[in-house]
């Protein structure tokens, strides 16, 4: 018999020996999954980088999450789509996936707002509120579906989500309206005021107020499964490295919203209107 080392441990009633081998043998399960952690090669796709063509002056469908834009100006609800982890293509890339399956590790977004400012600084208070989560209802699109399981775009899946998050964010415009407590469908991991330095509303007439960065992250650290979707090629003749899409049919779905309770009483006016720019980043393996 092999030889076993052993502890002895006292108690009241005397010593007892007890075997160690359990504990090496957990020991060293850890060890082997550590290293084969270490060996698997870490990828990861960023929001950015899929708006660039795959040949210079062809641009992708996807536009550039980092150039500023106009925060919607008749609408409370702005959905923000985290598309490195809701939009994948399959190649030897680094940010491309091998096969139909990657276990997603993690997931962040940085946002930047820029308020207007000097003599285009809006006079009428507003607060602004970042929220993100998962959306626990799956698109659980089929062949018997509309849209098809294969015939699903980016724009559907941009559809889906908002068709089911603004009226939750609908129904809170009414701060004296009592909302009975109901299952949402999904899932909140962060809601947040968005603030000045001054930590005051955006309503000071002649100050200026610097771009407001925040981040907002999920710790995924499961298996997803994508399905292949219509190819977004908009005019371009052939297909580019960042057209194909392949989105988590099966999976919760990672949002983003800018809720602006106050965008009534702000007007359209342009000095009124709040800018935004971001970039999402996804991290995955799939070996």
């Amino acid at each position: 018999m092999p030889r076993k080392t052993v502890v002895q441990q006292m108690n009241g009633s005397g010593g007892r020996r007890r075997s160690t081998a359990p504990k090496r043998k957990a020991l060293a399960r850890r060890r082997a999954v550590k290293q084969i952690r270490l060996r698997t090669e870490t990828k990861s796709r960023t929001h950015a980088e899929m708006s660039i063509g795959s040949e210079a002056g062809q641009p992708t469908t996807i536009a550039d999450p980092s150039v500023y834009f106009e925060l919607q100006s008749d609408d409370a609800f702005t959905y923000i789509p985290p598309l490195s982890f809701l939009s994948m293509t399959q190649g030897t890339r680094e940010d491309m996936m091998i096969g139909n399956s990657v276990y997603s590790k993690y997931l962040k977004m940085k946002i930047s707002l820029l308020y207007p400012y000097g003599p285009d600084m809006a006079t009428v208070p507003s607060n602004q509120y970042l929220v993100h989560g998962w959306l626990k209802t799956p698109t659980n699109w089929s062949t018997f579906t509309t849209p098809v399981v294969n015939n699903a775009n980016r724009n559907d899946l941009k559809l889906f989500v908002i068709q089911r998050l603004k009226a939750y964010f609908d129904e809170r415009d009414d701060k004296l309206k009592f909302i009975p407590k109901t299952n949402t469908g999904f899932k909140i991991l962060g809601y947040r005021k968005i603030y000045n330095d001054k930590n005051s509303q955006f309503s000071t007439e002649n100050s200026s107020v610097g771009p407001k960065t925040l981040s907002c992250t999920w710790a995924i650290n499961r298996k997803v499964q994508y399905e292949e979707g219509f190819p977004n090629t908009g005019a371009r003749p052939t297909l580019g490295p960042n057209d194909q899409f392949l989105y988590p049919n099966q999976s919760w779905l990672p949002f983003v919203v800018v809720y602006n309770p106050q965008f009534a009483s702000m007007g359209d006016a342009p000095k009124n209107r709040i800018r935004i720019a971001y970039n999402d980043c996804h991290w995955f393996t799939d070996s």
